[in-house]
């Protein structure tokens, strides 16, 4: 139930949220398996995670130390892959999910169709973001977590096997699909007040978060 701590089939647990009439995991996903217990492949090496076209993680830089805080990297083969990335009974949000949350911390529809920064003048994104300096870069300027989101600056990998933003930015898959090789995703950053809603390639590497898929339960 929304608001109870969701354990995944590697024991990583997380804490869950209701925020408008969605219930989110408030961490970053960590697991290792699909929902069905099959073993997601990791591919630290460059060359692998470019070329493949199945499900794929990593640590950031390739350093386990940085996974109980910032969560894993994903490509977008895995948000995707019909096993279930999340755990049972929960689900990667797609880019309609996104467009909810941030219309209900105070985005207008229209600012929520665009692509881009959009929310700046709401502070859409210091909503989203933990507060304080601890883990994002100083000023870290709005930063309230008046969601509940409790993003963190986990950064992303680039296709070519570059972490980037650690400490900076966070970055979000969606499970929609943009063209044959984008999809969509979202970044908030720890120096501007919008959420972008941006297209990724799918050999990129973002975060994960899940939602509660409402076809197996409603948010309480």
């Amino acid at each position: 139930m929304c608001g109870e701590i969701l354990t995944d089939l590697d024991g990583n647990q997380y804490h869950t949220k209701k925020i408008g009439d969605k219930c989110w995991m408030t961490e970053n996903l960590r697991t290792l398996k699909y929902s069905d217990g099959t073993d997601i492949p990791n591919y630290p090496v460059e060359a692998d995670w470019r070329t493949t076209n199945i499900g794929a993680w990593v640590y950031y830089a390739n350093n386990s130390s940085n996974d109980e805080i910032y969560g894993k990297i994903y490509n977008w083969f895995a948000v995707t892959d019909g096993r279930g990335v999340c755990p049972a009974g929960w689900m990667v949000p797609g880019d309609e999910d996104w467009k909810t949350l941030e219309i209900f911390i105070g985005m207008s529809q229209s600012d929520a169709d665009d692509t881009g920064w959009r929310g700046t003048d709401e502070n859409i994104s210091g909503k989203l973001r933990s507060a304080g300096t601890d883990y994002w870069e100083p000023p870290n300027a709005g930063a309230s977590n008046e969601s509940g989101f409790s993003g963190m600056p986990s950064g992303l990998r680039y296709p070519d096997g570059r972490f980037v933003s650690l400490g900076r930015s966070a970055f979000y898959w969606t499970s929609t699909w943009y063209s044959i090789s984008e999809a969509y995703g979202r970044a908030i950053v720890f120096s501007h007040g919008g959420v972008s809603r941006g297209i990724y390639r799918k050999d990129f590497g973002l975060s994960v978060r899940c939602i509660l898929d409402t076809v197996s339960g409603e948010p309480s």
